[in-house]
Formats: C-alpha cells, structure tokens, sequence
C-alpha cells in the first residue's frame, strides 16, 4: 500500500489488465490455432479461432487458449 494512499487505490494499480495486440495474442497461441484478427478486443472477451488440425472454428477468449486450455469441442 506504500505511496497509493488508500487500499483501494493500491488494489486498482496491482491489478491493471495487459493490454494486447490481436498480433501478438496470435504469436502467443499455439501453432494449431490461429486467431481471426477482426474478433479480438480483449483477454477476456471471446473471440473465434480456427483449429487447424480439425478444420473447425470455435468461439472462445483468448486468455484460455494461451492458458493452454484446447478447442471446446475436444
């Protein structure tokens, strides 16, 4: 808490979410997958992906995949 002056502002600045690129989420996630850039927003959000080894697209949020949860449908 040193220097934020209120717990609450201490808290706030701990837990400031990364923000990332569609770029750089898609160099993070596994080869298998690959990420439709025009979905993405944030984490947290879903976005949908297309698994390459099924040839399928599915739905879900990028914090999951890179996590190393797979495809929902596995």
């Amino acid at each position: 808490m040193k220097g934020h002056g209120h717990v609450q502002n201490a808290i706030r600045a701990m837990n400031k979410a990364v923000m990332w690129t569609a770029d750089e989420i898609d160099a993070k996630v596994p080869v298998r997958y690959s990420l439709v850039k025009e979905t993405y927003t944030t984490l947290k959000k879903k976005a949908w992906f297309f698994d390459n080894q099924k040839q399928e697209w599915f739905e879900t949020c990028p914090a999951y995949i890179l996590q190393g949860c797979d495809n929902p449908s596995d």
